[in-house]
């Protein structure tokens, strides 16, 4: 299995939490919460590759994962095409599994991803976010039979998509994995347990 994971440039990151985070603040938490998301990924057995779609190749280079190969090179500029693009190259390579997994999940560790690995058995296996309805987590057999879908009520469009396309479909319930960090409320949650 390959995962493939997006990270926005740093300067235009967790742009929601603008009114309680300079530029600067926005930035570190970018690269911890991609930092965390990233090792737990390199940590998984079961995942081969790690393609990381960003411009922020020295940063991602600074962390001297193995696994990762970084993509840094689109000339298209919706996330959804993005997405598209990468996996067709990614099919391209007889990758067999795909992983999508957002990196503003605070609260995911290894076992959380681990077990939704394991669950994966055919088809498709999605994660629905908690407030909007978005995909935070989403594993596909290749080759791919779907359009990938991202943002608000997502979710439903990509269960819609498989039904469609006859394509057995799995939804994996999980807390850590569902709860991004969205707003001011899940930004409090986040720094009362990982403050000192």
């Amino acid at each position: 299995m390959w995962a493939l994971i997006p990270i926005n440039n740093f300067n235009a990151s967790m742009s929601r939490l603008s009114h309680l985070l300079n530029q600067e603040e926005r930035t570190e938490l970018t690269k911890t919460l991609a930092s965390q998301t990233l090792k737990i990924l390199n940590k998984i057995e079961t995942i081969d590759k790690i393609i990381v779609m960003t411009h922020e190749s020295e940063w991602i280079q600074s962390l001297s994962i193995k696994k990762i190969i970084t993509i840094d090179e689109f000339d298209v500029h919706s996330l959804k095409k993005k997405i598209e693009k990468a996996s067709n190259w990614i099919e391209k390579q007889n990758v067999k599994r795909m992983m999508y997994l957002s990196i503003d999940l605070p609260f995911v560790t290894q076992a959380d991803v681990e077990l939704f690995i394991d669950s994966h058995k055919k088809g498709i296996t999605i994660v629905e976010a908690n407030k909007d309805g978005g995909t935070n987590a989403l594993i596909l057999d290749m080759p791919r039979m779907i359009d990938f879908q991202f943002g608000e009520n997502s979710f439903k469009k990509h269960v819609r998509s498989a039904e469609n396309a006859n394509i057995t479909i799995r939804i994996f319930n999980n807390k850590a994995l569902s709860l991004d960090l969205d707003d001011e409320n899940d930004f409090k949650k986040f720094k009362s347990i990982t403050s000192p």
